[in-house]
């Protein structure tokens, strides 16, 4: 990675566009933690973004302003991406502070029964673009002030896109399933192993998430064998 001398460029990822490209916009389910082995990602997690700084891969990029984002108090998703019409590969991606944008108010003539939800998304401006170019990845955007209260490092712990179970918490967790022990109580373990809740760096659903995943893996499974033994007997 390094960060070019010549003169700032912005760029929107909008005056990109061509006619073999196109945008997609608020993906908003992509995962943003750690890869799958829960190990960091080949870069300086400490490094600050800036224009015209150069990634070697894409994953880089998303973990050094993760790593930021993390440090700053706030969490990131995807917002738009570019990808060529012809064979949709990859070759923009802007990554957006995670209270951009407004709710949309469906709803907004029916009488709302219950207590009123809060507030998630402000219309913060706080993000950073990247274009592909040849075989890296640069930062053609960046914003960097917030116009909402950053939270703090403990906090920020909690948002989804910091949370992540380590593979040492996931032999605990299926060690302690094995036994019949329920989410709600190995969360307790994992807390107590951890000096407290905030130091975990997961919350209870995500564990329900890891065990119901994985148990839907091994029906998929079963099933297949049953399949496969059905066709060759």
């Amino acid at each position: 990675m390094s960060a070019s001398n010549e003169e700032p460029e912005t760029i929107s990822l909008y005056d990109m566009m061509d006619d073999e490209s196109e945008i997609n916009e608020d993906q908003n389910d992509v995962d943003l933690s750690l890869n799958d082995s829960n190990q960091p990602f080949a870069c300086n997690r400490h490094l600050e973004p800036c224009l015209n700084m150069v990634f070697d891969k894409l994953e880089d990029a998303k973990a050094c302003y993760n790593a930021y984002a993390r440090r700053k108090g706030f969490g990131i998703r995807v917002n738009h991406t570019r990808k060529t019409k012809n064979d949709r590969i990859l070759v923009g991606i802007e990554y957006v502070c995670s209270k951009e944008g407004f709710r949309r108010r469906r709803d907004e003539d029916t009488e709302r029964i219950g207590p009123e939800r809060a507030e998630t998304r402000v219309g913060c401006k706080a993000m950073i673009g990247l274009k592909k170019i040849e075989d890296s990845w640069v930062v053609c955007k960046f914003v960097e002030d917030h116009n909402h209260e950053l939270l703090t490092p403990k906090s920020t712990s909690m948002l989804r896109g910091h949370r992540v179970i380590t593979n040492a918490q996931r032999n605990l967790i299926d060690t302690l399933n094995e036994t019949g022990i329920p989410p709600s109580k190995i969360m307790s373990v994992l807390s107590k192993e951890s000096g407290g809740d905030y130091n975990v760096g997961c919350i209870p659903v995500d564990i329900q998430n890891y065990l119901g995943n994985k148990r839907r893996k091994l029906l998929q499974d079963g099933d297949a064998q049953g399949r496969y033994k059905y066709f060759i007997e």
